[in-house]
């Protein structure tokens, strides 16, 4: 058993409900850890390389005129069909479910090792679930 490893991160997005994001570091990371544990046969592809300028991303997903939006951001798709397909197949080979191919065609994008960080900081909801009581200054048991 190891340490949990973030792959793919939920993100919102204005041309669907969410989009499962990951970056060209996260997806070398997977096939590190799964050579480690003799599943590298599974994983027979290589990461798309994406730039470090923020703005554009890799995705079979072409809306608004090849533009995609997450969060707040706009980014440019420009898509390595190749490199994104075969992607593609190897999570959907480790994800276990029958739809997993076309749930991938429609939301995975990959973008940078830095807007994903960017991203994984600043894009994740916390939802706090305390209360101060006004007169005791105490927390509340919820």
């Amino acid at each position: 058993m190891g340490d949990a490893r973030l792959l793919l991160l939920p993100v919102r997005s204005l041309t669907s409900t969410f989009k499962w994001v990951t970056c060209p570091e996260a997806l070398k990371r997977l096939k590190r850890d799964a050579t480690l544990l003799g599943l590298n046969a599974a994983l027979q592809f290589e990461p798309p390389d994406v730039q470090d300028t923020g703005d554009v991303c890799n995705a079979k997903v072409h809306s608004d005129g090849g533009n995609l939006f997450l969060e707040e951001y706009r980014f440019t798709t420009a898509a390595d069909a190749a490199g994104l397909a075969a992607t593609i197949t190897a999570l959907a080979g480790l994800m276990q479910r029958a739809d997993a191919q076309a749930e991938l065609e429609r939301r995975l994008v990959i973008i940078s090792d830095v807007m994903f960080s960017f991203l994984v900081q600043h894009a994740t909801p916390v939802a706090a679930h305390i209360a101060v009581e006004s007169d005791t200054k105490t927390v509340v048991t919820l």
